[in-house]
């Protein structure tokens, strides 16, 4: 049985030297132009593909982090076709790190690699918008933009602003990125998801968390759906109002959630179990068709409804409650899985970090977009779907025993069949899955959205 509990704790986290990167291309099949590479200890340009490798092949960037805004394109225009010496981490078309090897051992395998890495996976922000944050402005397009300078005078305006853009996603991560992460003693991982995980694990976590069996968690994985986004009419209108909630995720993180410790399956459920208990249960319901907005959730071809009708569903019982409360009726319970106790788990991470971020806007200081993300961005992780997991390997690290027999689907991504999408069969359940959480934590979201729609729901 894995368990969810404390690291033990580093005396100090050493923050690798870091970088930036950016590439310019030419024409509508983006033809490599040039590449640059900034920190404030050095600066590289490189005028070809085959200059990058040297750099790459060289010591000169052995221990640094390099970071690209949108690493898919710049990856793209620079080591796609070299497929022996890099391997990727790819998940369902989004690139989200990759590491290219510089050296072979005596037995032939590739070894010393530099890292590279993606500042959307940390923000989801245009250069534009990080240099607002640095304070450092993206340059307008040059007179050659997206084409193959004629003059070294146009080589040198293309040079300038590829290199402020390198500089750009270089400072977001040397200013506000490791500042703050240094002050919690978090370290520096790919996605922010992963980050306030470190520092939900190591600063907050009241009690190790024992993973529940694959049944359990397969179970509270059909109650996890995503936040309302349907269009309630068309048209144009006239003096329409916008309206936002304040925080809204971590604001519910504030409420009651299941222990997943505390867990129990019954066999011969009832009602009775939804009134009085946390969990999930399988249901048929019936949604009065006089309602204008249904507040019970429905995936139907990839697509998140909520319809009017009888159908079955699973649903935690939060969901249900609110549900029952405005007329809905469970006509037949299928199947429940309780929680014998609930507790505030996640107080202490909210609110620390929304007073820090109340503090840093009051100042305005740059590091409070870090508060906000580390805010939004947890609760995702404890229902990460670990199933749908995918990697782009290269045709020469193809192995029949390891990923042709094991593996569930393979599909050559180019007419060369170079590289191969390959959907894992086999996978590693990480010691953080517990989709009750999520599924609570949307499921409350979801709720005080419906409140506010008090007037117009039925």
């Amino acid at each position: 049985m894995k368990v969810f509990k404390k690291r033990e704790k580093k005396k100090e986290i050493n923050y690798s030297d870091i970088m930036g990167f950016d590439i310019e291309t030419a024409g509508d099949t983006n033809e490599f132009v040039l590449a640059c590479f900034y920190s404030e200890k050095r600066q590289y340009v490189c005028n070809s593909k085959s200059e990058v490798k040297q750099l790459l092949n060289s010591t000169k960037l052995r221990n640094y982090k390099v970071y690209a805004t949108n690493l898919a394109f710049d990856f793209l225009g620079t080591l796609y076709e070299e497929s022996h010496r890099w391997q990727i981490n790819e998940r369902q078309g989004t690139i989200y790190s990759f590491r290219y090897y510089t050296s072979k051992d005596k037995n032939g395998k590739y070894t010393k690699p530099v890292s590279f890495f993606d500042t959307m996976r940390i923000v989801p922000m245009s250069v534009k918008a990080l240099g607002d944050i640095v304070k450092v402005p993206k340059m307008d397009h040059p007179k050659c933009f997206g084409k193959v300078p004629s003059n070294s005078e146009e080589f040198y305006e293309l040079v300038q602003y590829c290199m402020n853009d390198a500089r750009i996603s270089y400072l977001f991560i040397k200013d506000i990125v490791i500042p703050y992460l240094a002050q919690y003693k978090i370290p520096l991982k790919q996605t922010i998801g992963s980050m306030a995980m470190e520092d939900y694990r190591n600063n907050h976590l009241p009690f190790p968390f024992f993973q529940e069996p694959e049944t359990n968690r397969e179970f509270a994985f059909k109650s996890y759906y995503g936040g309302r986004t349907e269009t309630f009419k068309r048209g144009k209108f006239n003096d329409v109002y916008c309206f936002d909630i304040n925080s809204l995720y971590p604001s519910v993180m504030l409420m009651k959630m299941p222990n997943p410790n505390k867990y129990k399956h019954i066999e011969h459920t009832s009602i009775n179990y939804i009134k009085s208990y946390e969990g999930v249960s399988h249901v048929l319901v019936r949604v009065p068709m006089h309602m204008k907005i249904p507040p019970l959730p429905y995936k139907k071809d990839g697509k998140l409804l909520f319809p009017v009708g009888t159908f079955k569903g699973y649903y935690n019982h939060n969901e249900l409650r609110n549900a029952m409360k405005y007329g809905v009726e469970i006509l037949e319970v299928y199947d429940t899985l309780i929680y014998t106790e609930t507790g505030y788990y996640f107080k202490g991470f909210v609110e620390k970090h929304y007073q820090n971020r109340l503090n840093m806007k009051q100042k305005g200081d740059p590091m409070q977009i870090m508060c906000k993300l580390m805010l939004n961005n947890l609760y995702g992780k404890f229902g990460f779907n670990y199933k749908k997991t995918s990697s782009v390997i290269p045709r020469n690290q193809l192995n029949y025993d390891k990923h042709i027999k094991k593996d569930c689907y393979i599909e050559p991504l180019s007419e060369l069949n170079e590289f191969f999408s390959v959907e894992s069969a086999v996978v590693t359940v990480p010691d953080y899955s517990f989709p009750i959480i999520s599924s609570y934590i949307t499921s409350y979201a979801r709720i005080k959205m419906y409140e506010y729609l008090a007037d117009v729901r039925i």
